[in-house]
């Protein structure tokens, strides 16, 4: 049996089957729950040890995978990005989040910037646009990585870009729980914490190995319709496929109008239509009814999981081994430098808890958002900080210039990498400029009075 356009049954089986492993194995081994490994990396380790580039070189029998790789993950982006902002709401702005956002800002350019200069030493063996996959790996992970990677490979810009985005975004999960939780204990030997869970032997079982006990499972949904007109979870899917046509179809009028918009992905217009029908239902109670935000962001993670479990699976190590010099290089920087700007800037601008936001956001932004949330988890269990609010409204401001970023440079920066490079330095000023005029005059003043 082939499968369904684009999709191989084969496929679908074979990272079933790796992604429950990576699940038990996330359960039982004190390693992968002391870094927080998810469980689609794990699966995805296991899927490349047991596949035809490591276990197929010795044995017959080993896990194989097919041409369909690209499509089904193309199909999988659209799904993800197609349930963005369908009922999402945005919380009150404080000035806090605006400050944590301004933070977030010059982190993000300062990541792009850095990447691009160390990206121009090695110009004489990789890409510039090697320079913004630190951006989209450790902002983003590997969500956002991998579908800009794709793009530098389907172009022919790039043929090695997936393998080195999967590296670096995997190298900046790692880095941001392990050094977290290293700069927690830092905070709580100079008294910058107090609310504090200290150690990740500390946290809660379930939130350790993954696994959530009989008498603790909280609903991952609720229901908008009865089995008897449809299920649930149905109509939600029904909803998120609805979002994904209009995509293909505002991707294939574009094209049709002209062909240089064959470079845009579908995952671009799917992000685009999510925008546009979330601010629609946002304003028409009629339709926010029919939204279920929780069982929205089910399908979603769904869909981010498989495609995380496919592409590290499928990763080429002949790919990792040539650009392992220019990926540590690469790596040290940027991640150094976030760590550096991220504290900096929190202890300048942000109003209150600024220790327990600055860990919070570092978590986030060498990675997810969920890994920052894990950290404000350490650093406030009781919740008795604004840390967790910080680091998600900084987030969810932060799409503003983030999203640009996603949708566009990768294709400009093909074409045209010294415009890149320019407009996120002017945009770094413009964040510098705008947190000391707001926020640091503050600080200073409420200090001195």
């Amino acid at each position: 049996m082939a499968g369904w356009d684009g999709f191989q049954l084969t496929e679908f089986c074979s990272h079933s089957r790796i992604l429950a492993i990576g699940y038990f194995l996330r359960m039982k081994v004190k390693l992968f729950q002391r870094l927080f490994f998810p469980a689609s990396i794990i699966g995805g380790l296991v899927g490349l040890l047991l596949g035809p580039q490591l276990l197929g070189l010795y044995s017959p029998v080993c896990v194989t995978y097919t041409d369909s790789i690209p499509q089904w993950a193309n199909v999988l982006l659209a799904i993800t990005f197609a349930c963005s902002f369908l009922g999402e709401s945005m919380e009150k702005i404080t000035k806090q989040a605006i400050a944590s956002t301004l933070v977030s800002g010059v982190v993000h350019q300062a990541q792009a910037i850095l990447g691009m200069v160390v990206a121009f030493f090695f110009s004489a063996a990789i890409p510039i646009g090697f320079g913004l996959i630190p951006l989209y790996a450790l902002w983003g992970g590997i969500g956002w990585s991998v579908p800009v990677a794709t793009i530098f490979e389907t172009e022919g810009y790039w043929a090695d870009a997936v393998p080195v985005a999967i590296t670096i975004a995997t190298i900046g999960v790692v880095c941001g729980i392990v050094f977290g939780i290293v700069l927690v204990n830092i905070g709580i030997r100079k008294g910058l914490l107090v609310h504090t869970a200290a150690s990740i032997d500390d946290l809660p079982e379930e939130i350790r190995t993954g696994y959530v006990p009989v008498g603790k499972r909280e609903p991952i949904g609720y229901a908008v319709s009865k089995n008897s007109s449809a299920d649930p979870m149905t109509v939600q899917l029904a909803i998120v496929g609805f979002v994904v046509a209009c995509a293909l179809y505002l991707r294939n009028f574009l094209i049709s109008i002209d062909p240089f918009w064959n470079n845009l992905p579908l995952l671009s217009t799917s992000l685009f239509c999510s925008g546009v029908f979330g601010f629609i239902i946002g304003r028409a109670p009629f339709l926010q009814q029919f939204i279920d935000r929780p069982s929205l962001e089910r399908i979603s993670n769904v869909s981010l999981e498989y495609l995380i479990t496919s592409a590290v699976a499928t990763t080429s190590i002949e790919a990792f081994v040539t650009y392992v010099v220019p990926i540590a290089i690469i790596s040290i920087v940027t991640i150094g430098a976030t760590t550096w700007l991220t504290f900096f800037f929190s202890k300048r601008w942000d109003l209150k808890d600024w220790f327990a936001c600055a860990v919070a956001q570092y978590g986030a932004y060498l990675g997810l958002l969920s890994t920052g949330l894990l950290l404000a988890k350490v650093v406030d269990p009781d919740h008795k900080t604004v840390a967790a609010e910080t680091v998600a409204a900084a987030c969810t401001l932060g799409y503003s210039y983030a999203l640009p970023y996603l949708l566009i440079m990768p294709m400009m920066v093909m074409v045209n990498p010294k415009l890149v490079f320019i407009i996120s330095v002017v945009l770094l000023i413009a964040f510098l400029i705008a947190g000391d005029l707001l926020f640091h005059r503050k600080k200073a003043a409420a200090a001195n009075s």
